[in-house]
């Protein structure tokens, strides 16, 4: 009787458009032979047309097991309730920064909160069509995550606090650096990722493709790139780089509302104020209506971009263990405390050297390897030689030129440039700078210790209305700090 009665609840809905009374039914695996059963033949034996099953699609879950995993039971004492997710009490106190000492808390006030946010997460991180373990490893990791998101938005939104307007700007997608370019690119293959996981109730697939982009994308290459633009260039790169920012933000906001709704609601109670005057609805308030799409005219296609990503990454690699071995040696502490220089075979491969090439000409190897300086030069020594012969520009002719004297040090690491036809290997040399540090953007960019680089006269005399005559005038009175 009992299934019979559950088994009939079809009978007190209306239809959809697509004849089921319900879009999706989601129940324990248990119920394969109970619920399931008797909600699907109750159906069929009341139609007489046509056999559809009363339901669009059936979703199953396993069971919460603890970290043991035993099933949970009050006699074995190792039931975990969702308040204690919520209030932080299953988790261990924290440690103090300067040892491994806990901190005592004696009192549910001092618990770290992990809210609600935290609970919804470990739901939606768990494979939840198999049994799932819960316990303090588990929650601590998903902590770390919402602590992640949290520093993330927290960065963003102290970067956005003078942005003018979140309106796109015009041909805004044909004047993007490479690094904005990369970041946007696996922005969109994040989100149409994401939107896909989350369509098929794939949500902890989707929660693996936004930590890796946060992680991967964001954390570890362009918030890293983009720091001197952000702190040192001038307005209008400001801006631009603003205007991605904004892009991936919205975004972000999109793809976590659902899983953390509370955090994104906090995220948008603390915009930039300019932005209420013009009515930017609320994310947990709009609809997520399609992902975010990314094109490129210079990379449009199929599988370019991913190709072009893929060799800057080979290069970059040997860039880090380059830097690594001098770091080991003694010799590097900041990255901005050295500069790089690629070494390229002529048989170089067309892809990989177009690229360089053409990062090369518009002055962005030193970005997105956040060194000083950075230039690509053959490997041939005669073969330079001839080009420096040639080079009419005494700067670029100084750079293709050995030095009379050997670098104080040097550390250098191989690197596949050629392609499948054409094999070729190159080399990413690491080498002490040639400048001194400016006092401004810590770039080995100045000419003279304890000064501003070139670009930092520059920004600063357009900021405060000063010429570089009035800007080396006021350093020799030692009176440059109230414009730095």
């Amino acid at each position: 009787d009992v299934w019979f009665d559950s088994g009939t609840s079809w009978a007190q809905l209306d239809k959809r458009e697509d004849g089921s009374v319900a879009d999706m039914i989601f129940e324990g695996s248990d119920q394969h032979r109970g619920w399931f059963q008797s909600l699907l033949l109750t159906h069929l034996s009341g139609q007489t047309d046509t056999a559809n099953a009363p339901v669009g699609a059936i979703v199953t879950h396993g069971f919460t097991l603890d970290q043991a995993g035993r099933k949970m039971s009050k006699s074995l004492g190792n039931v975990i309730s969702p308040e204690e997710i919520i209030s932080g009490t299953i988790i261990p106190p924290a440690k103090t920064k300067k040892g491994t000492k806990v901190v005592p808390r004696p009192t549910q006030t001092k618990k770290d909160p992990m809210g609600p946010d935290a609970l919804r997460l470990w739901v939606a991180s768990s494979d939840y069509t198999k049994d799932v373990v819960i316990g303090q490893p588990v929650l601590q990791a998903v902590h770390s995550s919402l602590h992640k998101y949290r520093t993330t938005f927290k960065w963003l939104l102290g970067i956005m606090h003078d942005y003018p307007a979140p309106l796109p700007v015009e041909d805004f997608m044909k004047e993007l650096y490479f690094a904005d370019q990369v970041a946007l690119h696996q922005l969109s293959k994040t989100a149409a990722e994401v939107w896909k996981h989350y369509a098929a109730y794939e949500f902890h697939k989707g929660v693996q493709a936004l930590n890796k982009f946060i992680n991967a994308d964001l954390s570890g290459f362009y918030f890293e790139v983009i720091k001197d633009r952000l702190y040192a260039e001038d307005e209008e790169v400001r801006r631009h780089t603003q205007t991605v920012l904004f892009i991936i933000m919205e975004e972000l906001c999109h793809m976590l509302g659902p899983i953390t709704p509370h955090l994104i609601e906090e995220v948008w109670q603390h915009i930039p104020e300019q932005w209420h005057q013009y009515d930017v609805m609320n994310i947990n308030r709009r609809t997520w209506e399609y992902p975010f799409n990314a094109e490129f005219d210079s990379f449009k296609a199929e599988g370019a971009m991913d190709k072009v990503i893929k060799i800057f990454n080979t290069v970059s690699t040997a860039v880090k263990a380059a830097q690594e071995n001098a770091r080991r040696a003694g010799r590097l502490g900041s990255g901005l405390a050295c500069r790089v220089e690629l070494q390229m075979p002529r048989e170089t491969g067309n892809v990989c050297l177009a690229l360089l090439s053409d990062l090369r000409s518009t002055d962005e190897l030193a970005e997105l390897f956040v060194v000083s300086e950075a230039d690509m030069v053959p490997d041939d020594p005669d073969f330079r030689r001839k080009i420096a012969e040639q080079e009419p520009d005494e700067e670029l002719r100084a750079t293709l030129l050995e030095p009379d004297e050997p670098p104080a040090w040097k550390f250098e690491c191989e690197f596949e440039c050629g392609d499948e036809n054409a094999p070729a290997t190159g080399k990413a040399v690491v080498l002490p700078p040639n400048g001194e540090k400016c006092i401004r953007c810590w770039q080995f960019t100045s000419d003279e210790p304890d000064s501003l680089c070139g670009r930092c006269v520059d920004v600063v005399g357009d900021e405060v209305g000063l010429d570089e005559e009035m800007l080396e005038a006021a350093e020799q009175e030692d009176d440059l700090a109230k414009y730095r």
